[in-house]
């Protein structure tokens, strides 16, 4: 999803959390760290949204185990 012109990414804008978390990990896999420091304003439903499919990640694996 680069612009040809530039080779910049493009900016996606979604509505829906969870489609914007999955898009995330679709593009740089699950293995994600974040910094979200405490009193500064942040996308709390993206990150919810990222900690659901990390967790049913985590529960398909060990459930493969």
């Amino acid at each position: 999803m680069l612009s040809e012109e530039t080779n910049i990414p493009r900016s996606v804008v979604f509505s829906d959390a969870d489609r914007c978390a999955q898009a995330i990990v679709d593009r740089v896999g699950y293995d994600l760290r974040l910094a979200v420091p405490v009193s500064i304003g942040k996308p709390i439903l993206i990150v919810d949204a990222l900690y659901r499919l990390a967790e049913a990640d985590r529960r398909s694996r060990s459930s493969r185990a």
